[in-house]
C-alpha cells in the first residue's frame, strides 16, 4: 500500500505522518482482516489516513489508540453502508414484483431473474405469518404505526423489530441461495 503523505506545520500532522511512516503496515493489515478485500481495505486505509490528518490528536502519546480507533469505526461504517445496500433489495419496485420481463433482457437475464424471483418466493416462505405480514405492508408504503394499528398490535416498536427479524432471516437465505452475486 503507497500512500504520499504530506509534512505540515502542525505537530499533529508530523505525529500523524511519522506514524503511517511506520505502522502503515500494521494498520493495514488490522483492516484487511475485517473486510472482504484488498481494495476495501485500501479505501479504508485511504479515509482513516485523512481523517487521521484533519482530525486533532489530543494526546500525541495516544497516537496509535486513536488512529486504531478512527479505523476500527470506518470498518463500522463501511458495514452498516453495505447492509443497508443488501437490504434495499428487498425494497422491490412494482416492476418486479409484478415479474413482467424487460423486453431489452437477454434470455440469460430473463431466466437469472426467474430464479432470483423463486429464491426469494422460498425465502419469504421462511418467514412467519407476522413477518410476511410487515414485509408485504412495509412494501405497499405503509408505515410502522399503521401497520401496528392494522395488526392490533400495541406498539409500532413491534412492527420495527419483526420487520428487523424478517429482514435478517430474508438476508441469510438469499445468502445461502448463492444467486445474488
Amino acid at each position: 500500500m503507497k500512500i504520499t503523505t504530506q509534512t505540515t506545520d502542525s505537530a499533529d500532522g508530523t505525529v500523524v505522518d511519522g506514524w503511517f511512516e511506520t505502522e502503515r503496515d500494521r494498520l493495514w493489515g488490522f483492516l484487511r482482516s475485517r473486510v472482504s478485500c484488498d481494495s476495501d481495505a485500501d479505501d479504508l486505509f485511504q479515509k482513516c489516513y485523512l481523517r487521521a490528518r484533519h482530525g486533532r490528536l489530543q494526546d500525541p502519546s495516544g497516537v496509535n489508540a486513536w488512529i486504531f480507533t478512527i479505523a476500527q469505526n470506518l470498518v463500522r461504517d463501511d458495514f452498516r453502508r453495505k447492509k443497508s445496500q443488501r437490504i434495499a433489495f428487498f425494497e422491490l419496485s412494482d416492476r418486479q414484483k409484478a415479474s413482467v420481463p424487460d423486453p431489452s433482457t437477454s434470455m440469460e437475464q430473463a431466466e437469472q431473474s426467474v430464479k432470483r424471483q423463486v429464491a426469494l418466493r422460498e425465502c419469504l416462505q421462511n418467514l412467519s405469518v407476522d413477518e410476511r405480514s410487515v414485509v408485504d405492508r412495509r412494501s405497499e408504503g405503509q408505515s410502522h404505526h399503521e401497520i401496528a394499528t392494522a395488526e392490533g398490535w400495541p406498539s409500532a416498536n413491534r412492527s420495527e423489530k419483526t420487520l428487523h427479524r424478517a429482514k435478517t432471516k430474508l438476508s441469510l437465505c438469499l445468502a445461502s441461495k448463492d444467486i445474488f452475486r
